[in-house]
């Protein structure tokens, strides 16, 4: 039995504050719902066809009162790249041969990436220090510039190669739905794109954020990198 807001579900939880965005949502789970007969959302949720019956409840409500919340017809597949064996394989808990293969190309274009910028940035600096060119105001930077991007891709190599070794896939499941958060940076703010599933954000191109169908599905990532390998597709 469900007492309050906080006792239930996450996807639940998630699905109240995303979709009906009540101002207190403790009390709107105990306040009469005409689409509910005239009972609270907990008297419902508790009866014996609860599930059922707020499921139902949510999807009146994506289709008459939120229809943009739909979307057009997901192309996840596209977006990251898996097909029907590479998630056979995520659901079993492994990275399929070809996600591992791309991946590793990923990578190696990271490290490549991250030893350019390391060697130039350290010649730069030399050439500085010897006096074999001059450089002023952001041009003496650049040498610590390109030193701080190759560690950076450096950093970001490992944790992938460290994602990569085991082959380990984890799952996250729960109410999956599209969010964004605003992050500030030197030339004004800037939008990042993510889905939500569960109480787990991740960050993903705008092409997904965009197709995704609200749903409770299951996703599949990697740990470390948090890299999104493949999503179930919705139920029908």
């Amino acid at each position: 039995m469900y007492d309050g807001f906080d006792s239930l579900p996450d996807d639940i939880q998630s699905r109240i504050t995303s979709l009906i965005e009540p101002s207190d949502p403790e009390a709107w789970v105990r306040s009469p719902i005409q689409a509910l007969d005239g009972r609270s959302f907990l008297e419902a949720i508790n009866s014996d066809d609860g599930e059922k019956t707020v499921a139902h409840y949510f999807d009146s409500v994506e289709t008459f009162e939120r229809p943009t919340l739909q979307p057009g017809p997901e192309n996840l597949r596209q977006i990251f790249h898996f097909d029907d064996a590479d998630l056979d394989s995520n659901r079993a808990g492994l990275l399929s041969a070809a996600q591992r293969s791309r991946l590793w190309r990923q990578d190696v274009l990271k490290m490549l990436g991250a030893a350019v910028c390391l060697v130039a940035g350290v010649m730069f600096n030399v050439a500085l220090l010897a006096g074999w060119m001059t450089a002023h105001g952001r041009g003496a930077a650049l040498g610590v510039s390109l030193i701080l991007v190759g560690l950076i891709l450096a950093v970001w190599s490992a944790e992938t190669w460290l994602d990569l070794m085991p082959g380990s896939v984890l799952t996250a499941e729960g109410y999956l739905r599209p969010t964004e958060r605003i992050v500030s940076g030197r030339y004004g703010p800037s939008t990042i794109y993510c889905i939500e599933i569960g109480n787990q954000t991740f960050d993903v191109p705008m092409a997904a954020h965009d197709a995704i169908r609200e749903g409770k599905r299951r996703l599949y990532y990697l740990h470390r990198t948090r890299t999104v390998l493949s999503v179930d597709p919705p139920e029908k």
